[in-house]
């Protein structure tokens, strides 16, 4: 059994059927549309909003809450009211 798997392993094929099953495991993804922080990555870097507008996108992209924009995302609702007023995300 160990040498059936070790020779299939080492099959010359194996790299790129890999690639292709895992291509095609994902393909139904694509057709998800957008989801989750897909919709905050758009704003900023479409500058959507007031909050878009004052964010960059090469350092404020995976900061989900830079510490100047915490007043404006729990005024226009991103944050709710009841978050700690030092958060970091």
């Amino acid at each position: 059994m160990k040498r059936r798997l070790r020779v299939l392993l080492e099959h010359r094929f194996t790299p790129l059927a890999a690639a292709l099953l895992s291509i095609v495991l994902t393909l139904p993804a694509l057709r998800a549309g957008l989801m989750g922080d897909d919709y905050f990555h758009r704003m900023i870097l479409l500058g959507r909003s007031d909050l878009g507008r004052n964010m960059s996108p090469m350092f404020d992209l995976f900061s989900f809450v830079p510490e100047r924009q915490r007043e404006t995302m729990t005024e226009i609702g991103i944050l709710p009211w009841w978050a700690d007023p030092d958060i970091r995300i």
